[in-house]
């Protein structure tokens, strides 16, 4: 996790955001909250953000989503994606 975070923190761009994603998925699954094959990235944000009472899933999965699907580059400040991304772990 920390890691992840001073990647993120020192090189913010599409990479080091998929692989903290992909890490922070993982966490979840740990956690017990495991996306199923048949869920979107989306659908499986809602049921984090239930779960922890937030809307921080839901909205690094959009930034998440733009860059997979649109093609875009993030277009959320660094250190925003960076507290999403770490009051998510520290859930």
């Amino acid at each position: 996790a920390i890691w992840h975070k001073r990647r993120l923190s020192q090189r913010f761009d599409e990479r080091s955001f998929q692989e903290a994603y992909h890490f922070l998925l993982k966490v979840l699954k740990h956690k017990g909250l495991k996306k199923n094959n048949d869920q979107t990235l989306r659908e499986f944000a809602r049921v984090v953000d239930v779960q922890y009472d937030t809307n921080a899933m839901s909205r690094l999965t959009d930034y998440v989503e733009q860059m997979l699907y649109k093609n875009e580059r993030i277009k959320a400040p660094s250190d925003e994606v960076i507290q999403l991304w770490e009051d998510l772990m520290n859930k």
